[in-house]
């Protein structure tokens, strides 16, 4: 159903053996009228077959900061936890225990555009409306109720044309829809460019797939699961080969509440290049994320020879304070600060036209599983033989205890 609150469980994977095949086919040809219109007629079809074989033994623990009792052994060992059985899953897959699912999605459609050329003292110009419809028959709903692989749904300009906004093959685009937008591209005659997007996407008829959640709720609060989508832009500026920026941002076209901001900085001086980034995305309840999220990244890479280059990153989570005073077990915590270090990284890497080696340090924060934040520290060395492979070497450093605003019960 599409609700979700902290007391119940979004089922990120499924107890038992799960395998697909997938099968993509397409073909497109570009038309281009003597106006200059561009026309690009394309059909598809996307063949899905999963076998599914639901385990109907045994529990599974997951921490719930609602229950009363600790678990006396195993990895939540202390922790207030509860238990599922795995028998549950029967009803979720029609008391099929042994179950083959499988659909074909054909699809066609045509895509428009209009480039404009203009040209200056400054720079050469184009403006370039696009508008894209997609005809495709509703998904079945039982092949989205395992998804393993399409998870991590962000919509942005880069995939607002794609037949399929999913990330993975599990799940797959259905219904009509269009997607429209118009782009703008200055390319200065001394160097550099300017180039903006702006676009949004709608459900015309049939089911939204973005409105049908599977076990993890992939596609709710994702700005796809309305019949008019929220709008997405992009600003890109280079005013030489030294200095880039890129503002990214989706917006509700109702409230006007910006829902995803990404923000983009690279320098390049020769030897030393370094990075900066900034993201501020909204709470999304639906999927498990009741506070917004917000974050600072800075990386940085200096070459001391043609061969030899150090580089470093560091990532602060700007939200985590959110979280102060969560927890309802385990041991007290103390507040998270505002610029709490997420990860870190250091390294050295040699290369020449043969041979890459390198070794990489990273310490980073995450949850353990068991309602607990750890400092996982790796060891990481590999090696890069061009005309022969590679090869890594992985060495944990051991995770450490975190008592902060996360610590205790809730799972992140």
């Amino acid at each position: 159903a599409p609700t979700y609150s902290r007391t119940q469980c979004l089922l990120r994977g499924m107890a038992g053996n799960y395998s697909r095949a997938t099968l993509n086919i397409e073909w497109k040809r570009k038309f281009i009228d003597p106006i200059g219109q561009v026309w690009t007629p394309f059909a598809f079809a996307h063949v899905n077959g999963a076998w599914i074989n639901v385990a109907d033994g045994g529990n599974r623990t997951f921490n719930n900061p609602d229950c009363k009792i600790p678990v006396e052994e195993g990895l939540f060992k202390g922790q207030c936890a509860s238990q599922i059985s795995n028998n549950d899953q029967a009803t979720f897959f029609n008391n099929g225990n042994k179950t083959f699912f499988g659909q074909v999605t054909p699809g066609a459609g045509i895509e428009y555009r209009y480039p404009f050329l203009a040209s200056d003292s400054l720079a050469w110009h184009v403006f370039e409306p696009i508008a894209q419809i997609i005809v495709r028959p509703n998904t079945s709903r039982n092949v989205t109720k395992v998804n393993e692989d399409a998870q991590s749904l962000v919509f942005d300009e880069t995939n607002l044309f794609d037949y399929s906004k999913y990330s993975g093959y599990d799940r797959f685009e259905g219904g009509t829809r269009a997607n429209y937008g118009f782009q703008y591209t200055a390319t200065f005659k001394q160097g550099g460019y300017l180039s903006a997007m702006i676009g949004q996407s709608m459900q015309l008829a049939g089911n939204n797939s973005y409105a049908s959640p599977d076990a993890a709720n992939v596609g709710l609060n994702s700005g796809l699961d309305k019949k008019r989508s929220d709008v997405v832009a992009r600003l890109a500026f280079a005013p030489n080969s030294m200095f880039s920026f890129i503002a990214k941002s989706r917006i509700d076209p109702d409230t006007r509440e910006i829902k995803r901001v990404d923000l983009m900085a690279n320098m390049n001086f020769g030897s030393f290049e370094t990075s900066l980034q900034y993201a501020r995305y909204s709470a999304q309840p639906l999927i498990g994320y009741d506070q917004r999220r917000e974050g600072l990244a800075a990386g940085a890479k200096y070459k001391i020879t043609e061969n030899i280059a150090l580089n470093g990153n560091v990532i602060f989570d700007l939200s985590r304070h959110l979280y102060n005073g969560a927890a309802t077990t385990g041991p007290a915590i103390r507040p998270a600060p505002l610029f709490s270090i997420a990860g870190l990284g250091l390294g050295a890497t040699y290369t020449d036209d043969c041979t890459t080696l390198g070794v990489q340090y990273t310490s980073v924060l995450q949850a353990n599983g068991a309602g607990q934040s750890v400092r996982n520290q790796t060891l990481l060395f590999s090696l890069q033989l061009r005309t022969v492979g590679d090869t890594k070497v992985r060495s944990s450093l051991g995770e450490t205890p975190v008592q902060d605003g996360l610590g205790g019960g809730v799972i992140r």
